[in-house]
């Protein structure tokens, strides 16, 4: 990789940011800081895609990608016609692109788009995907983790804690400003998000927005978020170092799959 200009700064700013989520949706907008250069401000979002594999659901899935017009969108569970679509209808507005679908397991793609230059990226699997894009914004590096730890519904509390274990040991070895995104199946109660958040600074709780509430987004075709069924835990997370602070967080009530 090409490391001039990426330098990060010793003393990074500390910088407001701001979260859109909406089920499976976050969206947050950061400034990325560097010596002698002024903060950049961007948008990065996380969503979970649910495996659809449905031309028609996928339609639904750009659509919703394109509305919340992030630089930056974190997907989980890409179906490998999804990743097919995806390139072909938002290549235009995201010629950045890190997809890595799993033909036999649609549960475990991941993709990343991006307006900025991705340098590298790396995809790795546990129970489900992960991934670490390199972006380049501006004159400044970004390492973002795309994360989906396992469900303990499936699997069990110890697997979700060694999966979350290798993804902490992996961003350790990084520099600059790292954000971590995605869905970690996990309740902000959890000892997983108490080891988390002792390294990195959950941007919900930064903003006191701890209410936003994430799961379950949907029962089929039905948007859960009504008057008999709401959102009862957040599952989707942004994570960000101190070289980012955040702006503003929310979560996107229509997005549905």
């Amino acid at each position: 990789m090409d490391n001039d200009n990426l330098t990060p700064s010793r003393r990074p700013s500390l910088i407001p940011l701001a979260l859109l989520a909406g089920g499976a949706i976050g969206l947050l907008s950061f400034w990325l800081s560097r010596r002698q250069a002024p903060p950049r401000r961007i948008t990065v979002a996380t969503y979970n895609l649910q495996s659809h594999t449905d031309p028609e659901r996928i339609k639904r899935l750009i659509k919703t990608i394109r509305d919340v017009d992030a630089d930056i969108i974190a997907v989980q569970e890409l179906s490998e016609q999804a990743a097919e679509m995806m390139h072909s209808d938002l290549k235009s507005a995201y010629p950045n692109m890190l997809l890595d679908p799993v033909a036999d397991s649609p549960m475990k793609g991941q993709g990343i788009l991006s307006r900025y230059p991705i340098r590298e990226g790396e995809y790795w699997q546990h129970t489900m995907g992960f991934q670490l894009a390199i972006i380049r914004v501006g004159q400044s590096r970004l390492n973002l983790f795309n994360a989906h730890p396992a469900t303990p519904l499936t699997t069990s509390y110890a697997q979700r804690a060694h999966e979350i274990d290798d993804l902490l040991q992996k961003a350790s070895q990084v520099s600059g400003a790292v954000v971590v995104v995605g869905d970690f199946n996990m309740a902000q109660r959890s000892e997983d998000y108490e080891r988390i958040t002792a390294e990195f600074i959950d941007s919900y709780a930064e903003l006191d927005q701890d209410h936003r509430l994430t799961f379950p987004a949907a029962i089929g075709d039905l948007p859960v978020i009504s008057w008999f069924v709401k959102p009862a835990v957040r599952l989707d997370y942004i994570f960000h170092n101190q070289a980012i602070r955040a702006l503003k967080v929310d979560v996107l009530p229509k997005s549905r799959s």
